[in-house]
C-alpha cells in the first residue's frame, strides 16, 4: 500500500516542537469554546488549581453568545467575593489592557454582562483576582445555555474601554475619590497626623498625548521655614509610584502663593509622550506634603492640556528637579534586548525555521555530493 503523502515537513514539525518546548502553550480539551489556560494546573479529578501569580483562561465565542449579550461562567464551586477581569480586545493573540470590564462574584453560575466591543469579540480572557489558592472547575466554564434561568445576571463594577484622551481644556480631577495616607479629615479641610503625609489620586487611565503636565491648588498653613518641600511621583504602564520616577519642589513661602495661604504647584509631564519607549497612559499621581501643622485642603487639581501651558508655567516652582526611569544601557540594554526578541513569537518562529531549513539543505547538498 502506497505511504500517504506527509504535507507537513519534517522540518516544520520540528521547529513546531521546539517552539512548544521553549514558550509552552496549555491547551485545554474541556470544552469547545475553552481555548486555553495560563497558571492553572489540571488534578487528577480534572479540576484546576492556581499554580502561578497570573491565573486565567481564554474562551472563543460562538455567535449564540455574541447575540445574548451575556457569557454564563460556572467555575463548580462557591467562591465568596471574588474578583473577575474580562479583557475583550486582541491582536496577534496579545489583549489590550486598556480593554477590560471588571466583575465581583459571589455566586456561580453567574451570567455576566458583556460590553458592546466585548459583544463583538470572539476571543475573551478571564483573569482571576486575588485568587491564588482557588481550586475551579472548567469543564462546563462558558455557557450558552438559555436554560439557565437561576443564573445570576452581573453589571461590570467597572469599565475600561481604552485609554481616556485628554480634553484640550484639560482635565480637572473629581476630589471626592482621592486617597490620603497619615493625614486627619477630608481633602477639604484636613491636618497631618504623621510622618508620611500624602494624597493620592484616583486610577486616571489618560493618554499622555497632549498632555502638558499636573496642577495642583492648595489651601497651605504658613511655616516657620524659607522653604517647604513637596514631593510628586507619577505613576504609568510601565511602572508604579517609585523615586526613580518623581519631582522633588521646594517652595519658598513667598512665591507661588497667590494668597496669603493659596500655594499653586505646576509639575510638566510633557516628557512621558516623548520618551523612549513611550509612556501611552498616565494611571495615578500623588503628592506628598512637607510636615507643617495647621490646617490644609485640597482646592483642585487638574491634568494640564499643551495648549493651555502658558497660563500654568507662572505657578512652576523654580526648584524643581525631575528623576525620570534611566533607559537601559552595557549589558542591561542587551538582557533587555535578548529578552524582547524572544518575546516576539512570530519572529522567533520565522527564524527557527529559517535556521532549519538552511541546515537541511546544507545536510542534503553534503550528501549529494559526498
Amino acid at each position: 500500500m502506497p505511504k500517504s503523502p506527509n504535507f507537513i515537513p519534517r522540518s516544520v514539525q520540528i521547529a513546531f516542537g521546539l517552539w512548544i518546548s521553549l514558550f509552552g502553550f496549555s491547551a485545554s480539551a474541556t470544552s469547545s469554546e475553552l481555548a486555553s489556560t495560563n497558571d492553572l494546573s489540571k488534578r487528577a479529578d480534572n479540576t484546576y488549581e492556581v499554580s502561578g501569580v497570573d491565573p486565567f483562561f481564554i474562551v472563543e465565542l460562538d455567535s449564540q453568545t455574541n447575540t445574548s449579550g451575556e457569557l454564563t461562567i460556572d467555575l463548580g464551586q462557591r467562591i465568596s467575593d471574588l474578583k473577575l477581569e474580562l479583557f475583550f480586545k486582541s491582536r496577534d493573540s496579545i489583549f489590550d489592557p486598556y480593554y477590560k470590564a471588571n466583575y465581583l462574584v459571589d455566586t456561580f453560575p453567574v451570567k455576566l454582562k458583556l460590553p458592546a466591543d466585548a459583544i463583538a469579540s470572539s476571543t475573551l480572557r478571564i483573569d482571576l483576582v486575588d485568587c491564588l489558592s482557588c481550586q475551579i472547575d472548567l469543564s462546563n466554564a462558558i455557557s450558552t445555555d438559555e436554560s439557565l434561568t437561576t443564573s445570576k445576571s452581573v453589571e461590570p463594577i467597572e469599565l475600561l474601554n481604552g485609554l481616556k484622551q485628554l480634553p484640550v481644556k484639560g482635565q480637572v480631577l473629581a476630589l471626592n475619590e482621592w486617597s490620603m495616607n497619615d493625614l486627619d479629615g477630608t481633602l477639604q479641610k484636613f491636618e497631618i497626623a504623621a510622618g508620611d503625609p500624602f494624597i493620592v489620586s484616583p486610577r486616571l487611565t489618560s493618554s499622555t498625548t497632549g498632555l502638558a503636565g499636573v496642577y495642583f491648588k492648595l489651601s497651605a498653613p504658613d511655616s516657620n521655614e524659607a522653604w517647604d518641600d513637596y514631593q510628586f511621583f507619577y505613576q504609568t504602564e510601565h511602572h508604579g509610584f517609585s523615586v526613580k520616577a518623581s519631582a522633588n519642589m521646594r517652595v519658598s513661602q513667598g512665591t507661588n502663593k497667590q494668597e496669603s495661604s493659596i500655594t499653586e504647584l505646576f509639575i510638566p509631564l510633557s516628557f512621558l509622550s516623548e520618551d523612549f519607549p513611550p509612556s501611552k497612559s498616565l494611571e495615578q499621581v500623588r503628592l506628598d506634603l512637607p510636615l507643617v501643622d495647621g490646617t490644609w485642603a485640597l482646592i483642585e487639581s487638574k491634568l494640564v492640556h499643551e495648549n493651555e501651558l502658558e497660563q500654568y508655567l507662572s505657578v512652576k516652582p523654580k526648584q524643581l528637579i525631575h528623576t525620570k526611569i534611566q533607559r537601559a544601557t552595557g549589558l542591561r540594554l542587551l538582557k533587555k534586548s535578548f529578552f524582547n526578541v524572544l518575546a516576539d513569537r512570530g519572529f522567533v518562529i520565522t527564524y527557527l525555521l529559517l535556521i532549519i531549513t538552511v541546515i537541511a539543505l546544507l545536510v542534503r547538498a553534503y550528501r549529494r555530493y559526498s
